[in-house]
């Protein structure tokens, strides 16, 4: 793709009728980096209001801009503020940029030396001519980071030797990668300066292509028009006039459908395709899916080259544990097959060092096997006196239980079980078998309760 490229281009208005007039009708043109196009037409064609489209001043009914670059534009109609001086006002554009001071005022000081103005810079631009003017919007959109550079018929107000002086600013930019569209009714300018150009006839693409062919078929029909007489030249306006009153926009869109059908999109995609159309205007879909096809692509190719390098790392750090292993293993070998010698007396206390500590271990083992002998007799005799004593606390409990058995069998020989009528109490009860209430209540376990229930069993002395 190159520096600009524009697709279905239209701008509507209303013109004295009330009836929607179309000042452009579907352009399709684009630029590559270091070329210029240029823009012919009649008056009226639409050349301004495309180029004020460009340079983001107006904005188009339907179509499609891409452009990654700045665009600078240099029109009359850019001096808005002719209060200011000429000085001001390209201090005032370079400030807008962000640019650090230093790199600002060395700007500002090549500007102004090649406008070559003189006092004129410091006056107010309301008092300045067309000329001067025309210099001044050409040096801050020729200086001021120029990457895509839009004329909108100013070199057509210079002298010639500041002419000369813009073509030669304008070659060499371009021999840097700079692009330009220029607009002038010159054809001389366009023929010296464009490669390509763009012929414009109300508000429609009559033409595009090399400029000399361009400019050729341009200049035969100017020629035509200017041969006629003013009733033919009115009859021919009007038709003209009608058609860009009568444009079916959606005719466009039709065309506009087509090319997204030719590059894959399907007709899922329609809803999506008629809000670009008619609504977003951005970048031309299809070049959007072509870059995020490309930074796709790029993406699975840094993948496979970031797996080689993690490779090649762990290669690397293999090989140094390898070799770190190695050295390790060399050393140890030296210290063991390079070790000196001993001598009789060195081996002899070897020897003796060892009996020694053989005979103290022997030492400590008997030591250890006494302690433990010792341990394992007190244990025993601990053991067997805990025995006397449980045997010894058993015999006291035995004669104790028995008591208590043959307590509880005389008990229960001297007692006899009722059965609890409705309307017993336990003073009726006890008065019936001649005992005591507390009695009744020893033997049953009531405590010091009196209650009795109907069916309930109770113990009574016989």
């Amino acid at each position: 793709m190159g520096k600009l490229k524009t697709k279905y281009i239209t701008k509507s208005s209303e013109n004295r009728e009330q009836k929607k007039w179309w000042a452009l009708r579907g352009i399709n043109f684009e630029v590559n980096e270091g070329e210029a196009v240029g823009l012919v037409g009649f008056n009226g064609s639409g050349k301004a209001t495309l180029l004020k489209i460009l340079a983001g001043q107006s904005e188009q009914t339907t179509g499609f801009i891409t452009c990654d670059d700045p665009i600078n534009f240099a029109s009359l109609s850019n001096l808005q503020d002719e209060k200011l001086t000429g000085l001001e006002h390209i201090k005032k554009i370079i400030h807008q940029t962000k640019m650090d001071e230093f790199k600002a005022d060395h700007l500002t000081n090549a500007i102004v030396n090649f406008m070559d103005l003189g006092y004129w810079v410091y006056q107010p631009i309301e008092t300045y001519s067309l000329e001067i003017k025309a210099r001044l919007v050409l040096g801050i959109a020729l200086f001021v980071e120029p990457k895509l550079v839009l004329i909108d018929e100013v070199l057509m107000l210079l002298d010639m030797p500041f002419y000369q002086t813009v073509i030669h600013k304008i070659q060499t930019l371009k021999d840097t990668g700079v692009s330009f569209v220029i607009a002038d009714s010159r054809s001389l300018v366009v023929e010296t300066l464009c490669e390509r150009t763009l012929w414009l006839q109300f508000g429609q693409a009559q033409d595009f292509g090399p400029t000399l062919d361009v400019v050729q078929q341009y200049e035969y029909v100017n020629n035509w028009f200017n041969g006629l007489t003013l009733p033919e030249k009115n009859e021919f306006l009007a038709v003209k006039e009608k058609e860009q009153v009568d444009f079916d926009i959606d005719d466009l869109y039709e065309e506009f459908k087509v090319e997204q059908f030719n590059n894959g999109f399907t007709r899922k995609d329609e809803p999506h395709m008629r809000r670009q159309f008619y609504f977003e205007r951005g970048a031309d879909p299809i070049e959007q899916a072509k870059k995020i096809q490309k930074t796709n692509e790029q993406k699975t190719k840094q993948k496979p080259a970031k797996k080689g390098f993690k490779r090649f790392v762990y290669t690397v750090l293999t090989l140094v544990v390898l070799a770190a292993g190695g050295f390790a293993g060399y050393e140890a070998y030296l210290n063991y097959f390079t070790k000196p010698e001993l001598t009789h007396e060195e081996i002899q206390k070897k020897n003796e060092s060892q009996v020694q500590s053989s005979l103290k271990k022997a030492d400590h083992k008997s030591a250890t096997s006494k302690e433990e002998s010792k341990k394992e007799k007190v244990s025993t005799s601990t053991k067997e006196s805990q025995k006397k004593d449980s045997a010894k606390e058993e015999s006291k409990v035995e004669p104790e239980a028995t008591k208590e058995k043959e307590t509880t069998a005389s008990t229960d020989e001297n007692v006899q079980k009722i059965n609890v009528n409705s309307g017993d109490t336990l003073g009726g009860l006890a008065d019936k078998y001649e005992t005591t209430i507390q009695k009744i209540q020893e033997l049953n376990q009531m405590g010091e309760s009196e209650q009795l229930i109907a069916g309930q069993t109770l113990k009574v002395p016989k």
